[in-house]
Formats: structure tokens, sequence, C-alpha cells
């Protein structure tokens, strides 16, 4: 395993509560087994609304049987192993710079960061006995959402989304996770719906997914403090960060790659409609320019004429013209580490230009008339800081040591 990454667990005790201590597994890790940890705003590339929780699988040696069910009497699992909290941390030095050996520029100065921060699930782990290997599959914290039953009598139909959310989340079984904070939870469109009648008996996972929907807003955990953020799709008010091309001349080239560059169509919607009704949103402008792009929303929370059309109207001024959307790859160090959901950034990338002939780049005043030639440029692509976009997704390579972020322009 890279010295640079550890990972931690911590168990149940015998009355089903969590130690409070955590295990370091890192020596166990096969070091193949963790590469990229992914976490996203949408469930999809093509939709909106939906919220997906993150997972990846972990290897572990297991000849010894400290991961082994528990019974076994070398095992660190003593009640269970699924939900166990699995901790995934990325430090910049194996040690930490040491003053007066530490090299400018090499070394880095930080705490370690939590790169994840989730549940261990093992409904589907499997050991082969040959390598004496054991696979887990670790978790966000959300996916706790999909084992815990909607607290429906503690629901009071005459609130607002933002206090219903708030009190489907205030139950013990996420508080021992999580913390949920009334503070840490607002909406697009926060109205109080009709009739709440269809979240009883579902799960926590069920009810988020409807009252989400309807305000228009986005769940996500923060990986350093473990808070339940409920927020509208609002990237934050100032420039978080600033990434560099090759020929900019404002700072050092920090962009390892962009990719996966899209107009945005994909993920626009200029017409919604609430399914089996006349209901509609229409943005004119965007339909003559790029056709109908069509999406039905269909959420029994909400009866109310005006209510569903501002539902409707929220989604459509967020999504009724495309933005251009990307994969940009960076290198993971302490500045990017930090970078999250929803984080302004900006990308200065001019145009690259080579020379026509010969190995140098005329310079303007030295160039001679009849001597030098105007360079080629490459003009396919291009980015000014004039242009904000915000962090929709991120993905750590641990083994590569690079961040991706799909970045969707504001």
């Amino acid at each position: 395993m890279s010295s640079f990454v550890k990972v931690y667990i911590q168990t149940f005790d015998s009355a089903l509560a969590y130690t409070g201590e955590f295990i370091e597994v890192t020596d166990d890790i096969n070091e193949n087994s963790i590469s990229k940890i992914s976490q996203k705003v949408d469930g999809s590339n093509f939709d909106a609304g939906v919220f997906r929780y993150s997972d990846f699988k972990i290897t572990l040696r297991n000849d010894h049987g400290r991961y082994s069910e528990p019974g076994v009497l070398q095992s660190i699992f003593t009640q269970k192993r699924t939900d166990s909290i699995v901790k995934v941390v990325w430090t910049g030095n194996e040690d930490g710079p040491i003053c007066g050996v530490a090299i400018c520029g090499e070394e880095s100065l930080g705490d370690d960061v939590n790169v994840f921060y989730g549940l261990l699930n093992d409904s589907s782990s499997t050991q082969d006995i040959r390598d004496n290997q054991i696979s887990f599959s670790i978790q966000g914290l959300e996916s706790i959402f999909d084992k815990v039953e909607t607290n429906y009598a503690s629901l009071d139909g005459g609130d607002l989304l933002s206090v219903l959310i708030y009190d489907l989340l205030n139950q013990t079984e996420i508080s021992a996770l999580m913390t949920v904070s009334q503070a840490n939870i607002s909406v697009d469109e926060d109205q109080v719906p009709d009739d709440i009648t269809s979240l009883e008996e579902t799960t926590v996972k069920e009810a988020l997914d409807k009252l989400l929907e309807a305000g228009n807003a986005i769940l996500y955990v923060s990986m350093d403090t473990q808070e339940v953020i409920v927020t509208p799709r609002t990237a934050t008010a100032a420039v978080q960060k600033t990434f560099y091309g090759q020929a900019s001349d404002s700072g050092s080239e920090d962009i390892v790659n962009i990719n996966k560059i899209s107009i945005g169509i994909n993920r626009m919607f200029n017409f919604l409609k609430w399914t089996d009704t006349t209901i509609t949103y229409k943005d004119n402008t965007s339909i003559t320019t790029y056709g109908v792009r069509k999406k039905e929303i269909d959420n029994d929370l909400f009866t109310n004429t005006t209510k569903r059309e501002n539902i409707l109207e929220a989604y459509g001024v967020e999504f009724r013209t495309p933005k251009k959307e990307l994969m940009l790859s960076t290198i993971l160090d302490y500045e990017t580490i930090e970078l999250f959901m929803l984080d302004r950034v900006a990308i200065d990338y001019p145009t690259v230009f080579y020379p026509s002939s010969g190995d140098e780049l005329p310079v303007y005043g030295i160039a001679v008339y009849g001597g030098d030639y105007y360079p080629y440029g490459t003009w396919s692509f291009t980015l000014s800081t004039s242009t904000n976009f915000k962090i929709i997704e991120r993905a750590v390579d641990l083994k590569k040591k690079t961040v991706d972020f799909k970045l969707r322009e504001i």
C-alpha cells in the first residue's frame, strides 16, 4: 500500500455500539485494490434530482483471520462486520517534512485528510482460499439511509420541505454516524407539501428522493466533519481555486488533462411537465434554438397547481440552457484534495502556440521581419477565468496521485 495512504476500521462492541477507536489495517490492504474513490451530485450524466451514494472495494490479506466473520477468535469483528466504519486517509508525506532535511517544492506541510469516510458492506464479500484474501464493498455514510425506516409519526405535514428533511434525518441510527443540523439543510424551492402520506412505510432513502426532488436540492456528507449537507445546486460565492494550463502566464501549470468536454445538451431541459397533467414550464427561446428537451416530474407530495408550477420553474431556471461540462484532472495535493461539491473554480487555458518553422517561437520586439514567422495556434479549445465552473463530481485516484473533477459551467 502507498505510504501516503492509510486505511482504518472502527468496529462494534458487544452492545452493538461503535467502539470509538480506529484500527489501522493499511499493511493488510492489497495495494491494487483501492484506485479511484468517487462522489457525485447527481446519479446520472443525463438526469438530475436523484442522489447516489459512492462505493468502492478493498481487498485485504486474511491468512491471519483478522477480517473473518464474528466468532473467529482472531477476528477484529466481535458482533458484526457490516456497517463498521471505514476511513481512508491521505497525507502529503509518510512521516511529515523534517526541519533541516525537507526540500522546498518537494515536501508538503499538512495534516492527514479524509479521502473517504464510509461503511463496510459485507453482503457481497468474498474470500479466496488460494491467496487468503478477502474483499469488501465500502459505501458512503449515506448508504445507511437504505437501512432505516422513515419515522413517519415524527413528521408534520404542515412543515416546510427543509424541516421535513431535518426531522427525517434526525434519527438515532443516522445521528450516530453523522451530524444532522437544521442549519445545514436548505432547498431551492422550500414549500409546505400538500400530502405526505406517500412517505409512510418507506425507507429514509425513498423519502429523501421525493423530498429532494420536490425541493430541487442535493445531499452529500462532508468527508472532514461527517456533516449532512442539503443544499440547492448553487456554487460557492468565491472562486476556491484557479487551474492553469501549459500556455498560461498567470500561474504554474497544474492541469494534467481536460477531456469529456460537452456543450451540456445532455443535461438540458427546456420543457418540463408534471406527469398526467397539463401543468408545464417551457422556455421558448431555448426550444427554438435547441428543440424540445423534455423532462417529466411526478411527485405525489404536491397537488396544488401553483406549487407544482414553482417546482417546474426551479428546474427550468437551472437546466433550460446548455452549460459546458468537462472532466479536469489535476495533481493530488493539499489544495486540490480540499475541493469538494459545488466549489466554484476557474480555468486559465489560453491558446497553445507552436513554432511554424524551426524550434523557437518568435518574440515580439526581437523577431525579424522576413526571417521569423507567426506561430501556429491550437484554437480548438480555450478557456479564460471569466467563465467559472462548479464541481459536480470528484474522483481521487490514489494510485496515480491525481484528482479528477467533473465541472459544470456557472
